[in-house]
């Protein structure tokens, strides 16, 4: 990850390997990561800023609050504004927008609009990143009427 203009908590991914990473280690200096490609033997360097993690930490809080330091504008901000109200637009989508029938709105969404969801944030993941995400979703607190989860709520779209 490299900070954009100069500012650590902007940060744009790069492509460092063609194909998977075999092993990641950090350098002895810390202030690297050093990654190993498998089959193309490439070898890299990453310069790393963990500021913004450590900052997160101290900041601490409950919930979504340390989280919400890593939003720009935090929780006053337009992205996180940008959130809520997307993720209030797809509990309306999944109760049929197009209706004049009474809805009951509830603090989830199915995990089926997880990708739009994301999507209107400006982060598109792919189908790996997608299936960690609905995997760690599913299992993070299986509900008594089944063995895993298939809706997501609020908190756990900003995390």
């Amino acid at each position: 990850m490299l900070p954009v203009d100069g500012n650590p908590y902007k940060v744009m991914g790069v492509i460092g390997h063609p194909n998977e990473i075999q092993d990641i280690k950090p350098a002895k200096n810390l202030d690297y990561i050093i990654t190993t490609g498998g089959k193309d033997f490439t070898i890299n360097g990453w310069k790393y800023n963990i500021n913004p993690l450590l900052d997160s930490v101290a900041n601490g809080g409950e919930g979504i609050d340390p989280f919400l330091t890593l939003l720009e504008g935090g929780r006053d901000g337009l992205m996180y504004q940008d959130m809520v109200n997307f993720f209030y637009y797809a509990q309306i989508k999944s109760k049929d927008e197009n209706t004049t029938k009474y809805r009951v709105l509830t603090d989830n969404v199915s995990l089926k609009y997880i990708y739009g969801l994301l999507a209107s944030m400006g982060y598109y993941p792919s189908k790996a990143d997608l299936e960690n995400i609905n995997n760690e979703v599913k299992y993070s607190k299986p509900t008594e009427s089944s063995k895993h989860n298939d809706f997501i709520n609020f908190d756990m779209f900003v995390k």
